[in-house]
């Protein structure tokens, strides 16, 4: 009986064993059929792949290019951003700002030579002689002469130290003489307040080569200074500031010398305004030039003060206005 059911037992395990065979016989035929892609059809479309065969065949996609791009090196670029451009008024606020103050400059890098020749400069002081020293500023004067007449060799001395030689006294810079003299060009040179010298500023300027500076170059005439009661360095700085006719018409009749024309350049280069007509009784700040041979009496009738024509001629070289002591009224007791 023992043998019976063991024999009995073989044949029902091998029933079990033959039916579980074909139960995982039947899941391996699923599992393959999903798996392997639908075959061709007859016309040659491609039939619908699943959603997890996509999958599949994605993933191996991307496991294919990143196994080549295992051995390339990665490139990684920086993108800068775009400026951005505001268009529009200028109370609308930047997009972009920029802190100047933390900007540092550049370092600047000066060579050793460039050191020393600086040194060499600031050490060395150049040297003159005392006349070069006085070299003035004026590169063209033009120069008047008077009561002299310029030779051959002090125009050559003017031209080649590019300056001129002028006969109008109302533009001239410099004037040149030998003395004190009360011509029309020496008194319109005072009231200008312009250099008065002597030849010998040409001479030293030749040896210069330039003009030199003509302050210790006045004339030197204390005869004449001393004869007029004035000194012609003092005249020439009071004559800068203020010319002594300032803000005075003056008159001058026709028996007066110089004649009235020579009378109005030297009036008017010492500030004053020479006066065509006799001066009403109503006008202020009025002089009369006159001599003896004038009716005296109806020039009275101005109230303006009378004088002779030495109030303009010593006043120019004074620079002083005396009406008192030039006046004529007090002369003839008619007046």
């Amino acid at each position: 009986s023992s043998g019976i059911n063991a024999e009995y037992g073989s044949e029902e395990e091998e029933k079990l064993n033959t039916s579980g065979n074909k139960r995982r016989a039947r899941k391996l035929s699923e599992s393959s059929a999903q798996s392997t892609p639908p075959p061709a059809s007859k016309r040659g479309r491609p039939r619908k792949v699943r959603s997890s065969q996509q999958e599949e065949i994605q993933e191996s996609v991307r496991n294919n290019n990143s196994q080549k791009q295992r051995g390339k090196p990665k490139i990684t670029v920086k993108r800068e951003p775009s400026p951005v451009l505001t268009v529009g008024r200028a109370k609308r606020k930047k997009t972009t700002s920029v802190d100047v103050e933390n900007i540092s400059p550049p370092p600047i890098q000066v060579s050793n030579k460039s050191l020393r020749q600086t040194d060499k400069k600031s050490d060395t002081t150049p040297r003159r002689s005392t006349l070069i020293e006085k070299v003035t500023a004026i590169k063209k004067p033009e120069i008047v002469f008077t009561g002299v007449a310029a030779t051959k060799a002090e125009e050559k001395i003017i031209a080649s130290l590019s300056g001129s030689q002028t006969d109008d006294v109302t533009t001239c810079t410099h004037l040149v003489s030998d003395k004190i003299k009360r011509t029309v060009k020496f008194l319109c040179a005072i009231g200008r307040g312009i250099p008065v010298v002597s030849q010998q500023w040409l001479a030293d300027s030749k040896a210069c080569k330039s003009f030199v500076d003509p302050v210790d170059y006045y004339i030197n005439d204390k005869s004449t200074e001393k004869k007029y009661k004035f000194v012609l360095r003092r005249s020439l700085e009071r004559a800068q500031k203020c010319p002594f006719l300032s803000g005075w018409g003056v008159f001058v009749t026709k028996t007066c010398q110089p004649s009235p024309e020579q009378f109005r350049s030297i009036i008017t280069c010492n500030g004053g305004i020479c006066l065509k007509k006799s001066p009403k009784s109503s006008d202020s700040n009025v002089i009369i030039l006159a001599t003896e041979k004038d009716n005296l009496a109806t020039l009275a009738k101005s109230k303006a003060p009378i004088c002779s024509t030495e109030l303009v001629l010593t006043g120019a070289l004074r620079q002083e206005l005396n009406i008192s002591e030039f006046s004529l009224r007090d002369k003839s007791p008619e007046l």
